[in-house]
This record gives C-alpha cells, sequence and structure tokens, in this order.
C-alpha cells in the first residue's frame, strides 16, 4: 500500500533554494562539509535539502538563500493527494490502457514493463524485449531494443537511452515508455534505416517502487551498505571513471554515495556489461547514449567529474549536438534548455554515466539531460509534453551525431581549429578571442585556454624523442610526460622491453592526438616492419592504471611506418 508521510520522510531537513549569485566556491565548500541532497536546479539557482546545522552556517556565512521546504511539503501532499497522480489501480497495466490514457499519470513498474511488453508482441518484426539482468531485489532490468533488420546489411550503430536511474524522479521512465512506442509507430521511425535503438525504462526499479510506496524523495538504489543502516548508493556516482571523486559522497548515508568500489551495485554492473557487448559485436558501436534525469531542463555532456572541457575535437563535436538537441526542444514547445559540460552547465559530480561511456566505450556523443520543470515529480500534466519535446531532442541529436560520422583514419590536422565560441569570458563579462589568449596556452591554472583554443596553443601536435640507449631488453620507457606537451590525453604510451636496436643513434615518434586515438609516427624511419606496434603498451591514467598485453593491441602498418594504436 502507499504509506507516503512527506512530513516524516522530510525529519528536519530543510530544503533551500540558493541563488547561482551565491553560489561562489566558498558556499560550494561550506555546503560539501553537509550531507546535502541536492534536488535540481532551475533557471535561477539550486534547490538542495540539507540538516539543520547547515541552515546554521549558510546563515553564520551570511549565504543569500530562500527556505522553501514548506512549499515542496504542500507539493508533494497535493500531489499525492490526487488519487490520479500515480495509476495504482488494478487495471493499470500497460497492456491494459491506451496510449492517451497510460501518459495521463504517473506509472508504476509494472505498468511499464507491461506496457514495453504490449509493444514487442505488436511490433515482432521490429521489437525484442529482454533483460540486462536483476536488481538487488531481483526485478527485471528490462531492456526493449528496436531494429529494422536487413538481410546482407552491416551491423547499425546502437543508441541506447536510460531511465529511472534516480528513483524519485518518475518523468524519465515515462519518456523512455513514449521513445520506444513511438519509433514503431507505422512502419517504423525513418532513423531505424540508419541506428537501432536500446531503451532501458527503469533502471533501478526498487527504488522506482520504494520512491512511489513509501518515500517519494528517495533517490538511491536499495542495496544494504555493510556496517551502517543507512541503505542504498547513488548510481550515478557509481561509474569507474574518478569514482569517488569531487561531488559524490563516501558517507553510506548521503545521497550521493558512490559505492565502495566502481560498479559494486548490480544495477551498473549490469549497464556495464550491455554496454560493452554492444561495443563487442561484430562491427558494433554505441553512436549515442543518454541518462535521463529530472529536473532543470538540460542537455549536456562530459565531463562531469571536472570543469575542463574534454578535447577540442571532441567537444566541438558534443556542442554541435547539444544544441542541435536543445534548438528541436525549443521549436517544439518554446522552452530553452542549457547546453554545455555537465560540471559546467550544472556542478561538479564524478563516477557518472556519461563519463564513463565517453572515456570507456569511446562514446563521443554520450549525454544526460534533465526534463523539465522545477520539481522531480510536477504534475502529470507535464508527461506529454515532455515526452514530446525530448523524443524531438532525441532525434535531433541522433541525425547530428550521423552526420558527425566517426574519425577518419590517419592524421587529421587539418580539423585542429579554435572552437568559436570558445565559451571563455574576461572578468566583466566581455567574450575572449583565443587569439588574444596565446599568453595562457601554457598555464596550469587556465588549461581550459589549451582546451578551447588548441590551434592558437600550437597544441595540435608534440614531439617526444627517445634515445635508443634508453631500448634495453630490462627497460620499461612509461612516458608518462606525454600528457606535459599534448594536454588532455586519455592513454600514456610505452615501449616495454624492445630490445636494443642495432645502428640506431635516436628514434623520433611524433604522438599526435585525433580525437580517441593517438597516432604514433616513425619519423627517423628506424624500425623495420611490424616490430614497433608489437612492442607498445597501453597504459590508463589515473588511480588504476593497467597495462594491456602487447599482443592485444591493434596496430596497422603503412608504408610511411605510421601506426594507429
Amino acid at each position: 500500500g502507499r504509506i507516503l508521510d512527506v512530513n516524516a520522510n522530510m525529519g528536519t531537513d530543510r530544503v533551500l533554494h540558493i541563488p547561482f549569485s551565491s553560489l561562489n566556491e566558498p558556499t560550494y565548500n561550506l555546503l560539501s562539509s553537509f550531507d546535502v541532497d541536492e534536488f535540481g536546479n532551475t533557471g535561477d539557482g539550486l534547490d538542495v535539502k540539507v540538516p539543520e546545522d547547515a541552515v546554521t552556517a549558510l546563515t553564520n556565512a551570511e549565504v543569500v538563500f530562500e527556505d522553501t521546504t514548506e512549499a515542496w511539503i504542500q507539493e508533494f501532499e497535493n500531489n499525492l493527494a490526487d488519487p490520479n497522480f500515480v495509476c495504482t489501480a488494478a487495471d493499470c497495466g500497460a497492456a491494459k490502457e491506451e496510449q492517451d490514457t497510460f501518459y495521463d499519470s504517473y506509472q508504476r513498474y509494472t505498468a511499464i514493463h507491461d506496457r514495453i511488453d504490449s509493444i514487442a508482441i505488436q511490433n515482432s518484426n521490429l521489437v525484442t524485449v529482454g533483460s540486462i539482468g536483476t536488481s538487488h531485489e531481483g526485478r527485471d532490468l528490462k531492456v526493449i531494443e528496436i531494429e529494422k533488420i536487413e538481410q546482407g546489411a552491416p551491423e547499425k550503430p546502437t543508441v541506447l537511452y536510460i531511465c529511472g536511474v534516480h528513483a524519485r524522479e518518475w518523468l524519465p521512465p515515462m519518456y523512455c515508455t513514449h521513445m520506444a512506442e513511438t519509433l514503431v509507430q507505422g512502419a517504423g521511425h525513418p532513423l531505424l534505416n540508419s541506428v537501432r535503438f536500446a531503451i532501458i525504462p527503469v533502471m533501478n526499479p526498487d527504488g522506482y517502487e520504494f520512491s512511489q510506496t513509501v518515500n517519494n524523495m528517495w533517490r538511491k538504489s536499495r542495496k544494504p551498505n555493510p556496517g551502517s543502516s543507512c541503505i542504498g548508493t547513488d548510481l550515478n556516482r557509481n561509474y569507474d571513471d574518478h569514482h569517488c571523486g569531487q561531488g559524490a559522497s563516501t558517507n553510506r548515508c548521503s545521497d550521493t554515495y558512490c559505492g565502495t568500489s566502481p560498479f559494486d551495485n548490480v544495477e551498473t554492473l549490469a549497464l556495464k556489461q550491455f554496454g560493452e557487448s554492444i561495443n563487442a559485436r561484430e562491427g558494433g558501436s554505441i553512436l549515442h547514449f543518454v541518462d535521463v534525469h529530472a529536473y532543470g531542463q538540460y542537455w549536456m555532456s562530459p565531463y562531469g567529474w571536472t570543469t575542463n572541457l574534454p578535447p577540442a575535437q571532441d567537444y566541438s563535436r558534443m556542442e554541435k549536438c547539444m544544441e542541435a538537441a536543445a534548438t528541436a526542444i525549443q521549436q517544439t514547445n518554446g522552452l530553452r534548455f542549457t547546453t554545455g559540460s555537465s560540471a559546467n552547465a550544472i556542478y561538479v559530480a564524478a563516477g557518472g554515466s556519461d563519463d564513463w561511456f565517453y572515456s570507456a566505450l569511446d562514446v563521443v556523443y554520450a549525454n544526460t539531460a534533465e526534463v523539465r520543470g522545477s520539481s522531480f515529480q510536477p504534475n502529470p500534466s507535464n508527461i506529454k509534453p515532455s515526452n514530446e519535446e525530448i523524443f524531438n531532442a532525441m532525434v535531433a541529436n541522433v541525425n547530428c551525431a550521423l552526420e558527425g560520422g566517426n574519425p577518419p583514419e590517419g592524421p587529421n590536422d587539418n580539423e585542429c581549429e579554435d572552437m568559436n565560441p570558445n565559451g571563455i569570458s574576461y572578468s566583466d563579462g566581455r567574450p575572449a578571442a583565443c587569439s588574444d589568449l596565446s599568453v595562457y596556452c601554457s598555464s596550469t591554472r587556465y588549461t581550459f585556454v589549451r582546451e578551447r583554443c588548441p590551434k592558437t596553443c600550437n597544441a595540435c601536435e608534440s614531439f617526444v624523442e627517445i634515445k635508443s640507449s634508453e631500448l634495453t631488453p630490462k627497460s620499461v620507457q612509461r612516458l608518462d610526460d606525454i600528457s606535459e606537451f599534448t594536454g588532455s590525453i586519455p592513454f600514456i604510451l610505452g615501449l616495454v622491453g624492445v630490445g636494443a636496436v642495432a645502428g640506431v643513434a635516436t628514434a623520433y615518434l611524433v604522438i599526435r592526438r585525433q580525437r580517441k586515438k593517438l597516432m604514433v609516427e616513425n619519423t627517423s624511419n628506424t624500425f623495420s616492419g611490424t616490430e614497433l606496434p608489437t612492442k607498445l603498451a597501453v597504459f590508463r591514467q589515473g588511480a588504476n592504471r593497467k597495462s594491456a598485453p602487447a599482443s592485444s593491441l591493434k596496430g596497422t602498418v603503412n608504408p610511411m611506418n605510421k601506426y594507429d594504436v
């Protein structure tokens, strides 16, 4: 039964609205010292649930804020008192409802899955329904896959959408269901000629059920934490990308608790394995990944773990497609979504899904969307317009990604251009052109100048010299200083036990950053055949640096002795 007692669930915590003008570094540092639950961003500030002593500390620090606790409680109580807010009757099953009725109310986990099954039954030529695993409490993590099978045609890239990661955000699961339903209408959406879809409507079914029956403010999973009475992990802080970094908590009672280790929740582990399985298919790849959340009207890209931007060659493409999505939304219902990297658009949050899909699976078009509104459970009248605008954004983003194509093989120096606009401003708000910022290119404080102005900063190509005396059978030359030359690089190359090379005085290697690849060029033409590629090892940057066996690397050799690694 429904036992949602909003006052009891709120306890002594308070919900504050802090305007952006007050969200400076000292305020963020003060908030981070407490167990803060970030509800969401609105157009003019941040909504946070904090303990009473945090209110006292903010007051003493003379931070401007508004206490909106009573307004939130009133909104929740009014919503939950409406018998049509969440469909709970026995006949709410998706397979029994007409589409218009289904999207008039929020739906329970079982009703959403019934609806998905119904879509598959009615469109068996396009749709298969499976499970990527089960939740901690044993519920299916259902995935609906939609594809036009064409005999003899190559594998199409995958568009992967997930919803319902944060339990209390009820609009996203309604969207993912609508997305699947809309894609199969008629003979199938035109995008099915170019891509296949995988959609997971409820990534956190245990938390979703708990939020609809016990505590509507519940955010996390429902996995118990050993040694603590507090339950759950923030699944969007549980990925292996700067895990437990800034914006995540190691406090088991925190709403942003990151877990004891990456992927220690079965839900995130299942998604990891599912994503890897797509990339492992013959010719398979993930073109576009979106993790749909609520609320605030944002369409965001990596990085979430730092305010630094991804390499310019990637971010320029991310930015173009985010803007395409935002434009589509504005043309649909007139709403303006903010775009940008997650850390810059809202706040720094390490260990998120989009960062991991970008860094680990090479998905350039990896996004987090925050749907409309100023509450994670807005009036159900928002369901249909939200579904419509996010679907149109998806179409625009996918088309943009398809036009962007895959990075070409080989050198690509002509595409190394300064970002325009570069998003850099002086302290008085005037935009700063890259041509005026060359003095900051080597700055360790303003690294974003180098990333957004690579042509001005001459950061497109760099050289590393390796002496032959270093190439001995026992040597392990790990070129950690490559990043000093080339900026933000996801891999470090090393020559491992190469052995002496007779007659070579000096070997010069050119390291070129090419989107998500490094090009290694033997400019001195002293290595022969395929010797060099078989001796290369790759090391991931970060605390969990690992080496890969040389035999596992895919190296190709062309007549100019250039190697793709």
